[in-house]
């Protein structure tokens, strides 16, 4: 079983190593200390616990883990969030069950926010690119003054 260290997770979702001691010291992130050296050590299985809860982190290391079944674990989270919503919402009636066509929906949402995500970062690419043509065309101008002058002194 994979696990991980405070170092490695707070890496992963970008936040300070602290926050994560904070975490497992509140409870919210369960941990296995070794030895006093070693520290904290997060098993696979604690971590997607925890990011279930968290799809704000979830979504920070889709690309970098999967489960077992190969889906990510923000397609995991989603759906765990979709299952304790819906356990919630039923529970006076205790009828806690989602439909294939709420997890479809879902789904299908987030296909769209995602492919959204990829057009916005697609056009600052395209914006940067441009932005760095511009000073690459600066720069040579610069220089082929910065010769000229240096030619016109001689």
């Amino acid at each position: 079983m994979k696990t991980y260290t405070v170092k490695e997770i707070a890496d992963m979702l970008k936040i300070d190593p602290e926050t994560v001691r904070r975490w497992i010291r509140q409870g919210k992130l369960q941990a296995e200390q070794a030895s006093r050296k070693e520290g904290n050590v997060v098993s696979e299985q604690m971590l997607q616990a925890f990011l279930g809860q968290s799809p704000k982190y979830a979504r920070t290391v889709a690309p970098l883990m999967t489960t077992p079944v190969g889906i990510t674990v923000t397609t995991a989270s989603v759906l765990a969030g979709i299952l304790a919503q819906q356990y919630i919402k039923n529970e006076k009636t205790k009828k806690a069950q989602v439909s294939e066509a709420q997890v479809i929906k879902l789904l299908e949402e987030d296909i769209q926010s995602r492919e959204k995500t990829i057009e916005q970062k697609e056009k600052a690419i395209k914006q940067l690119k441009h932005d760095i043509l511009l000073e690459k065309q600066y720069i040579s101008e610069t220089k082929n003054l910065l010769v000229q002058m240096v030619d016109e002194n001689k």
